[in-house]
């Protein structure tokens, strides 16, 4: 008899258990995709991190949402995150154009496979959807800013010598002092005068335990 109760008392506890589990789970799944809100919640959180890429990425403040940099200010930018230790991290940089374009809420177009995949953003938007967070491609934890932001631009830390082995001659001059950026309204990259001014966030990676 006491081993009957104490196994069924041993399973009402595994059970427990795996529903508090399953709970957290669905709970951490929610906080995962939820808008974050930098207006309204003044202890909102520094950092977001991207389960399925492992990156953590900077949340922006109120105070910052807005500002726009050229190329050498977004790094200067991402070093100064680093300085006061920003998110009790100083690991902090720009991230590269496919880190970028992993804040897409589906596969965002990449002009650099342009001839091999689509035609223009028109055809990738024809075939993929009109897949948006408000009115921006991005990550729903993002939209909540991102939508309310001048530009949608966004610098990435790679520059377009990079990508000059796939570019005609005659454009390689124009595009040496370039860099990719992203633009999340469009919903795809291309390259920007490093002299143009664009929104930043940085991006730092997960601590392997």
């Amino acid at each position: 008899m006491f081993g009957i109760f104490s196994k069924k008392k041993n399973i009402e506890e595994v059970e427990n258990t795996v529903s508090v589990e399953s709970t957290q789970e669905n709970v951490n799944s929610k906080n995962n995709c939820e808008e974050i809100d930098i207006f309204n919640n003044p202890n909102h959180q520094k950092s977001w991190e991207d389960k399925n890429t492992q990156l953590i990425w900077e949340v922006k403040s109120k105070d910052n949402y807005e500002k726009l940099y050229t190329y050498q200010e977004s790094l200067e930018y991402a070093k100064s995150l680093n300085r006061k230790h920003y998110g009790m991290s100083g690991r902090w940089r720009v991230p590269t154009i496919d880190e970028l374009l992993t804040l897409g809420v589906k596969p965002l177009f990449d002009y650099r496979e342009k001839s091999s995949k689509f035609k223009g953003r028109a055809d990738w938007k024809k075939r993929g959807g009109a897949l948006r967070n408000g009115k921006l491609f991005v990550k729903k934890p993002f939209a909540g800013f991102m939508n309310m932001q001048i530009e949608s631009w966004y610098w990435s830390s790679t520059e377009v010598t990079s990508f000059l082995a796939s570019v005609k001659a005659e454009e390689i001059e124009r595009l040496t002092d370039a860099a990719w950026s992203v633009n999340f309204f469009e919903g795809g990259n291309y390259h920007n005068s490093k002299e143009q001014r664009n929104s930043v966030i940085c991006v730092r990676d997960m601590i392997k335990k």
